[in-house]
């Protein structure tokens, strides 16, 4: 079993670090991420990662609105209250739109639509972004999904 695990959710590549469970995205090869370094040397030295594979819960709610999303943004101190007030508004939080600009130019859009949707969906690019954005592994996301299709 290797230390990393390829993964491509909604046409994006990503590797998951299974140890820090760590999402690396890998769309950017030039990008100095310290995670993706990493995972070039790990790769230099020969080794393979894991394939994709199938994460899907049948438990998990597969899909939340953006209140939900949000609110339990919100709820769980990764956002303020007046960010997820105004993310209703489409004004996306500073933290989420620092990230976004880390993003190779033609994929910036389409993440700034994501966080602008009315319905977000588990195993799409927004909820991997989520994921990258605030260290949440995919265990932590199912649980957010969880709880905020409660709210």
């Amino acid at each position: 079993m290797a230390d990393y695990q390829l993964r491509t959710l909604t046409e994006l590549p990503f590797v998951h670090h299974k140890s820090s469970q760590t999402m690396i995205p890998l769309s950017d090869p030039n990008s100095d991420l310290a995670e993706l370094v990493a995972y070039n040397e790990w790769l230099a030295a020969g080794n393979t990662p894991d394939p994709d594979f199938d994460h899907i819960d049948q438990n998990v709610p597969q899909q939340i609105d953006n209140r939900q999303f949000w609110t339990k943004l919100a709820m769980d101190g990764h956002i303020n209250e007046t960010a997820a007030l105004n993310a209703m508004n489409e004004d996306i939080p500073d933290v989420i739109e620092t990230f976004i600009l880390t993003l190779p130019a033609g994929e910036q859009f389409r993440a700034r639509m994501f966080f602008r949707s009315a319905v977000f969906t588990r195993h799409e690019q927004a909820a991997t972004h989520t994921k990258t954005i605030f260290a949440l592994n995919d265990a932590a996301m199912d649980q957010f999904f969880t709880d905020a299709a409660l709210l």
